[in-house]
């Protein structure tokens, strides 16, 4: 690993440079077989390893035996075996959901991410494990240096076993082996890694290089803790507005009836007066009676209400809910304190974990919604589907 920079064509300087954040693609220029009968991505390795094993022995029968020394389109084939569908002769690029119009929703995203699949994958087979890919790159790297041991001069093994006791690829390479699995694991499972085969007749090509050359600030998918995060904030915010709504019909229904007992306090203080004018005394104390009954129902009401305290839970609420909202679509739209980072690629998560962990402070923190049934587990009718 310590000697891996020393040539400008190595896997570790394109490692290298993708890991700084530069988007890597491997050209592959062989035509490779298409594989179209495997019924899950086992099959498919597994059926490209024996084809890759035919082409390899047979580039070592020739008259001139040749090893297949072009790692970077071994790499890129197998980028296509372990993710993508087995034809080399499409191409999948980052953004395909995006470009088909095709809405994932966040339930089903998080139960693809939980699985090991791509949090908005939609391929007919799902991407290959971390066992996967640990395997097939320790394949490939044994591969290319069993290769290499079978084009190697006599004198060389020879001197080889002399020198070290190396009677075999495995002894002689055994730390180029290790260098070479590490890096190619690295690479093919990193997000800013592409492939692109040059026999891709439907013209993907074109899209794939010029969604990698397009300047955008969104990710190719939200990983697991952002989803989790996106859907406990969909939930908080469904909560604060259902609450909202039914501390905006209390209020109301306060305000009603405060509005029509003043209209009947009103009606029955002057059918009073039209009494005591014609000396009605039965009826006047009757309604006399009532003008109490009124107003002390009056003054129970508006104590309710201040018990109650509906209209300003109720904007408060409302107002935390659109607060929310516009957190949520912040986040999903990378801007500013979300905004992705080279060097931090939780960054977004954090911030909107702490934004979050802000707006519960700011939403108890007036109209006494601390003492309401704000944090019981609500009913899930209430609790909407978001994509």
């Amino acid at each position: 690993m310590e000697k891996a920079t020393a040539h400008a064509s190595s896997l570790a300087v394109a490692m290298e440079g993708m890991l700084s954040g530069s988007p890597l693609l491997f050209l592959d220029l062989r035509d490779r077989p298409i594989i179209t009968d495997a019924q899950d991505r086992a099959t498919l390795i597994r059926v490209a390893q024996e084809q890759y094993d035919e082409a390899c022995d047979k580039l070592l029968r020739l008259e001139v035996p040749r090893a297949e020394i072009y790692d970077a389109m071994t790499v890129a084939y197998f980028h296509e075996v372990l993710f993508g569908d087995g034809d080399v002769r499409t191409t999948d690029h980052p953004h395909k959901t995006r470009s088909t119009g095709k809405q994932c929703p966040l339930y089903e995203a998080i139960e693809n991410a939980q699985e090991g699949r791509g949090a908005t994958h939609i391929g007919k087979l799902p991407p290959a494990t971390v066992q996967q890919v640990s395997e097939t790159a320790n394949w490939i790297a044994n591969r290319f240096f069993k290769d290499a041991w079978a084009v190697l001069p006599e004198k060389d093994k020879q001197r080889a076993e002399k020198k070290w006791g190396h009677r075999n690829y495995e002894a002689l390479y055994r730390k180029n082996i290790n260098a070479m699995s590490a890096q190619i694991r690295t690479i093919i499972t990193s997000r800013n890694f592409h492939h692109l085969n040059l026999h891709d007749y439907d013209g993907g090509a074109g899209k794939l290089v010029g969604e990698l050359v397009k300047l955008d600030r969104l990710p190719n998918e939200t990983s697991l803790q952002g989803l989790l995060l996106l859907r406990h904030a969909w939930c908080e915010h469904d909560v604060a507005v259902y609450l909202a709504s039914k501390y905006k019909l209390r209020s109301k229904f306060v305000f009603f009836t405060q509005l029509l007992v003043s209209w009947v306090i009103v009606l029955v203080g002057a059918s009073n007066m039209h009494c005591g004018l014609s000396n009605d005394k039965t009826v006047a104390t009757a309604l006399r009676h009532t003008l109490f009954g009124l107003a002390t129902f009056v003054t129970l009401l508006s104590g309710f209400d201040s018990i109650l305290n509906a209209k300003n839970r109720w904007h408060q609420l409302r107002s935390c809910a659109c607060s929310l909202e516009s957190i949520i679509w912040f986040y999903r739209a990378r801007v500013g304190r979300f905004q992705q980072s080279v060097t931090e690629s939780a960054r977004p998560e954090v911030e909107l974990c702490e934004w979050m962990n802000a707006w519960r402070d700011e939403l108890v923190s007036s109209a006494d919604l601390q003492t309401t049934d704000l944090e019981r587990k609500h009913s899930s009718e209430i609790l909407k589907s978001r994509h």
